[in-house]
């Protein structure tokens, strides 16, 4: 993301080992209206793509380059995954090749509310290199803003295992008590959650299951904030198994989790 004009830029070596600025060529692949942060890249097959948000218009777009090292702004194709006009949406969000095909994660929201109550949504490409909407598969998978005491808060990671999607993130739960001078206080609470798909391309809703990971416990009115599974990153141990990492709010502290099974 470039700041002094509020685009998305794309950088890449012109030598196999980069030294300095000099052995790096750089150029911009989007400058219409305020895009590119947040920004998740990837390589699909032999070609860069990126995920990122389109602050301007409130929506989630896509840019895939048309050669290995795209020289260009010309190089690149860009389409929106994701639009409604009632809904902000991709202002935090993953990328990753699941199986044969991207898949994004992000957060939605209802459109003016802040903060709001940010819920978790997915893009599923139908194909390897997506040209258009309407090659996304994209619906609602953890959505709470009907509840006012539970949110997806920041961070959002993705990855596959088997061909199948996991996705970590905070699951925010609000709790509401009289505090010890008779004031009405709340305290957010985050437990690290995860989804995860038991099919490869998940089109819809119903091949997600969901649990919670690592929570701390105590109690929220008597204990400062005990939250953990803040801006997780996830990957796989060298033997298969999901490993995640993440901030412990209550102890200031890094994290980390790691699953028993290749398939919890």
């Amino acid at each position: 993301y470039d700041n002094s004009i509020k685009a998305l830029k794309f950088a890449f070596p012109t030598s196999a080992e980069p030294s300095s600025s000099a052995d790096w060529q750089t150029h911009y692949v989007d400058t219409t209206g305020v895009v590119g942060s947040p920004n998740k890249l990837i390589a699909l097959g032999n070609r860069p793509v990126i995920a990122y948000y389109d602050q301007t218009n409130q929506l989630l777009k896509f840019a895939a380059a048309t050669r290995t090292f795209p020289e260009s702004s010309i190089h690149w194709q860009t389409h929106v995954v994701d639009f409604d006009p009632a809904l902000d949406l991709g202002f935090d969000l993953a990328l990753a090749r699941v199986g044969n095909v991207p898949m994004i994660a992000y957060r939605a929201k209802v459109r003016d509310q802040t903060p709001g109550d940010p819920w978790l949504r997915v893009a599923v490409g139908t194909t390897l290199f997506p040209a258009g909407s309407g090659d996304w598969n994209k619906y609602d998978l953890d959505k709470t803003p009907d509840d006012p005491d539970s949110y997806i808060g920041n961070g959002i990671a993705l990855t596959g295992i088997n061909g199948k999607p996991l996705i970590a993130y905070p699951q925010i739960t609000v709790y509401r008590f009289t505090d010890p001078q008779g004031n009405d206080a709340e305290a957010h609470i985050a437990d690290l959650k995860l989804a995860q798909a038991y099919r490869s391309n998940p089109a819809s809703l119903d091949p997600w299951y969901f649990y919670r990971v690592d929570l701390k416990g105590g109690d929220p009115t008597t204990r400062e904030r005990p939250s953990v599974g803040l801006n997780p990153s996830i990957a796989l141990t060298p033997d298969g198994r999901p490993a995640i990492s993440h901030y412990d709010e209550t102890g200031t502290a890094l994290r980390y989790s790691e699953a028993r099974l290749d398939q919890p």
